[in-house]
């Protein structure tokens, strides 16, 4: 990370170099460490979110390893430690929509949610959208040789695929 940043900072002060002699190349430099930035700071993000994961993979690894097993209680003790899930006091009030079985909790028992991870969920929804705009690419090569009418519909079948692609990405961004 530390080589990345300074690439950042270099391309920053080189854009304020280049600013007097010419605002293309300038900007582009700017723009460029603007996005490496901008890609430095998701890939911690992942890593972050996913520190927690592997960590608690480990465990459950290490406790078969050794001979051992792990029921549910365990398994949740693992995922609160290593941030898997959160705990709070269950509140008719607050939780009720957010259990399968709201009749089996009362005020004040413990509730467990699983932990958010926008960053990888951004992420795999770039991945699926690009699947799926790959998809919608091969949709123009499939039209060539069909009937008129099939091959517009061929081709609005792309369209949608797009769209479906930019949805993909909308929601992974929420």
């Amino acid at each position: 990370e530390c080589k990345v940043s300074e690439l950042v900072r270099l391309g920053h002060d080189k854009a304020a170099q280049f600013k007097s002699s010419g605002g293309a190349v300038s900007q582009l430099i700017s723009d460029l460490a603007t996005q490496l930035d901008v890609q430095l700071s998701r890939g911690n993000a992942l890593a972050a979110e996913n520190a927690g994961m592997d960590s608690f993979v480990d465990a459950l690894l290490s406790i078969a390893w050794q001979g051992g097993s792990a029921d549910g209680a365990d398994i949740q003790e693992l995922e609160l430690k290593h941030g898997l899930l959160r705990q709070k006091s269950y509140s008719a009030d607050e939780h009720e929509n957010q259990v399968d079985d709201p009749g089996n909790f009362e005020d004040g028992d413990p509730v467990y949610f699983r932990v958010e991870t926008p960053a990888t969920d951004a992420f795999l929804a770039e991945v699926r959208a690009q699947g799926v705009e790959m998809f919608a690419g091969e949709t123009g090569d499939y039209a060539k040789g069909k009937s008129q009418a099939t091959a517009e519909i061929i081709k609005a079948i792309g369209r949608n695929a797009l769209r479906f692609a930019a949805k993909l990405r909308q929601e992974g961004a929420q």
